[in-house]
Parts: C-alpha cells; sequence; structure tokens
C-alpha cells in the first residue's frame, strides 16, 4: 500500500509547520507533496526547512503564482497517480495519526472507496474546542443524497444507508477528513467554476464512487479562525456552490425524481 497526502498552501506561515508535522507523525503515509499558490508571507520557507530534514516531504515547483486553491491542486492531482490511497489535506489542518490509521485499515479490509471521517474542531491557537462535528458546517453543501439516490439509474432503488447518513450531517466543511483511493479522481479534475471552496463538490464527487462509507472516527483537526470564517467568505462560497451544483444537476432531469426534488428542496443554504 502506498498513502500520499497533497497540501496547498496560501499564506499560512503560522500553521504550515504544525500541519505538516502531524503527517509526518502517520507513519503509513510514504510521501508528502506540497504546492504553495503565491504566499507572501515565511510559508514556503518554512516548508524548505522542513524538507532538508524530512526526505518524505517533497516541494512541487513552479511559477504559476496566484491561481486558486481549485486549480493547483486540480494541475498536481496527477503526482497522486502512483499511490493507491490518498488525502488532501488543508494548509491549517492536523492529521490525527490514529484516526488515519484506523480509517486506512478500513479502506483495505472492506475494500472501500472514499471513507468520510469526522472532524474534531480547533481554535486559531490549535486547542481543542471539544467539538467533534462529522461534518457539520454551514460552509459547503453536500447533497449525497441526491447523487446516491437519483444519478446512479435514475431512481429510488439505488438509494444506500451510508449516504443518507452522510446527508444527514448535512455539510462538508474540509477535505482533510477524506481518504479516498486514488483510482476514484481519474475524471474528478480539473474542478469547474468553483474558485474559494471546492472541498464540498470535491466530497460529493468522490460519493459518488462506489462503495463510499462514514466513520464517526475522526481523521483531522480542523482549525477555526479568522480567515477562513467570515461572512465575505460564505457569501463567496453560496454563490460559487450555486454554480457547481446547477452544473452538476444539469446531468439529470430530476423533474420527476421527487427523492431529488425533496433534497434540492429541503437544502436551505442553496435557496
Amino acid at each position: 500500500m502506498k498513502f500520499a497526502v497533497l497540501i496547498c498552501n496560501f499564506n499560512h506561515a503560522d500553521f504550515i509547520e504544525e500541519t505538516i508535522l502531524s503527517v509526518l507523525r502517520v507513519n503509513e503515509i510514504d510521501t508528502i507533496f506540497f504546492t504553495d499558490d503565491g504566499s507572501s508571507d515565511e510559508s514556503v520557507q518554512k516548508v524548505e526547512n522542513l524538507a532538508e530534514k524530512f526526505t518524505r516531504l517533497r516541494i512541487l515547483r513552479d511559477d504559476w503564482g496566484n491561481i486558486g486553491y481549485a486549480n493547483r491542486v486540480s494541475r498536481y492531482s496527477s503526482v497522486l497517480n502512483d499511490y493507491d490511497f490518498a488525502l488532501i489535506l488543508d494548509s491549517d489542518d492536523r492529521l490525527i495519526p490514529t484516526g488515519i490509521t484506523l480509517g486506512l485499515r478500513r479502506l483495505q479490509k472492506e475494500k472501500l472507496d472514499t471513507l468520510f471521517g469526522a472532524t474534531a474542531l480547533i481554535n486559531q491557537a490549535g486547542e481543542p474546542t471539544g467539538v467533534i462535528d462529522g461534518i457539520n458546517t454551514p460552509q459547503m453543501p453536500f447533497p449525497s443524497e441526491l447523487y446516491s439516490c437519483c444519478f446512479a439509474d435514475r431512481s429510488l432503488k439505488s438509494c444506500n444507508a451510508n449516504f443518507n447518513s452522510l446527508l444527514h450531517q448535512n455539510w462538508v466543511r474540509t477535505t482533510s477528513n477524506i481518504l479516498f483511493k486514488t483510482t476514484c479522481i481519474e475524471d474528478l479534475f480539473p474542478i469547474p467554476s468553483v474558485r474559494a471552496n471546492p472541498d464540498w463538490f470535491i466530497a460529493l464527487k468522490l460519493a459518488s464512487r462506489g462503495n463510499s462509507f462514514y466513520t464517526a472516527i475522526p481523521f483531522a483537526e480542523h482549525r477555526i479562525h479568522s480567515s477562513n470564517l467570515t461572512s465575505d467568505n460564505l457569501e463567496d462560497s453560496k454563490v460559487e456552490a450555486g454554480i457547481v451544483f446547477e452544473e452538476i444537476l444539469g446531468q439529470v432531469d430530476i423533474s420527476d425524481l421527487p427523492h431529488a426534488r425533496l433534497a434540492v428542496e429541503s437544502n436551505l443554504y442553496l435557496r
């Protein structure tokens, strides 16, 4: 088994060392790929210092500048092709080694394609808030019930209890809590339209790949701080999520699918 982590950073000098060190504590991870999206702080220098000490850390260098998270992850997704499993980690989050170990064991034992884990929350200083919220967030919608119940064969018989449990969690916060087989992302990239928060789109597409399941075990600690929780970002997320969601809906006609229509109508975020 070969396992890789892809980290895309932008001006997270305050957190990037913690993030990378948390990944290095996971023995099962073979390679950490780091790409920077034109940061103006000391992020890259800090990562370069770590790369001199740890051979598992590889810096992906280019002259693209600030092209945005979605474009950068899309362009570098191919580095994961030589690995069996992967995770796309936010540069301000921290992995939980025991959670990753247990998640990988389940992926292999049950021959899963994707495993969604819970997310433990930490504050800006890295202190646990005492909250493990599954995949709840007010930022990114996760209409997995629409995909699982309607997109597969245009009928309700494809409903799956595991997908339904994901829907009941309502939201995806970050890709840091999604372990997946790399064969599942062959046609996932490039990510269309969305710029600021493509996490939910990645999650939605991964949820449609074969055997996808949810576990209450947290894989990562998601850091809540000023730059990722503002009203402006929330409004941007709403607009962009709506655009991509419409693109996905355009793949099928849901007018005669009451289950899908209910999923859309009951999603307050997309109104």
